[in-house]
């Protein structure tokens, strides 16, 4: 994924980057994850594991993208397509997506979300699919992308 400049005239002029995560920007994008109450999986745990997150990052069958706007990270989206328990292969999650609350409502996620899709249609990826928290805006954003509302899937977890 190449670097990507975008012009948005929502927040004033500014030119951001789009570029593929490395994990030269962990600790950056980290501390975003941890600070986005939306990305929380649960009231008992943090949004992800350090590990995992490090995973995503070097994932070849993932798709992790960041936002930047004057060297700030401002956003970033995670999709894979790598789930053992998945028969099919042309199938991909978006794992996350998160946006500083001060940069929502101007176009950046929709952005994250069309260069992801891209690169998964490169992927011959025919199908994505998405978790969302209901009390994020994040239900109102995928379907304004064309998602349906699944009925059979609820976040429960336990500490044993």
């Amino acid at each position: 994924i190449k670097t990507k400049n975008y012009l948005y005239l929502n927040n004033g002029i500014n030119i951001m980057k789009i570029r593929k995560a490395t994990l030269k920007y962990f600790n950056e994008l980290y501390k975003f994850g941890l600070k986005t109450k939306e990305l929380k999986v649960s009231p008992k745990e943090e949004f992800m594991r350090p590990e995992e997150f490090k995973y995503s990052i070097k994932n070849k069958k993932g798709i992790f993208l960041l936002a930047e706007d004057n060297k700030k990270i401002v956003g970033f989206i995670y999709g894979d397509s790598e789930d053992g328990d998945r028969v099919l292969k042309s199938v991909a999650c978006l794992v996350y997506i998160a946006v500083d609350k001060k940069y929502r409502g101007k176009g950046v996620g929709s952005i994250l979300y069309n260069d992801c899709v891209k690169e998964f249609k490169k992927r011959k990826v025919k199908h994505i699919y998405a978790w969302a928290n209901p009390k994020s805006g994040i239900v109102d954003f995928f379907k304004k992308k064309g998602f349906v509302k699944g009925n059979y899937e609820i976040w429960m977890d336990k500490d044993i």
